[in-house]
């Protein structure tokens, strides 16, 4: 391809960047890149590369959400 796409995400509570990228990639088998490879202002977030199909992307969320690691807020909403 002639260009890329990447979404810059924080990490979960409690890892750095580089941390969190070799958990995604040891217990879900996604690899992305950390963001403290980027510069100072890169750490505390990853780089995910959306280069792979919407099906693909779809099953690395799957298996990202089954680590369980995010927590759920509470959110309120009114009308």
């Amino acid at each position: 391809p002639k260009g890329s796409f990447f979404a810059w995400l924080p990490v979960a509570d409690g890892y750095t960047s580089e941390q969190f990228a070799d958990l995604l990639l040891d217990k879900a088998d996604v690899a992305v890149a950390a963001g403290n490879g980027f510069g100072e202002y890169g750490e505390g977030y990853i780089r995910v590369g959306l280069l792979v199909s919407e099906d693909r992307l779809t099953e690395a969320i799957s298996r990202i959400e089954k680590l369980n690691i995010f927590k759920v807020k509470n959110v309120l909403i009114s009308n």
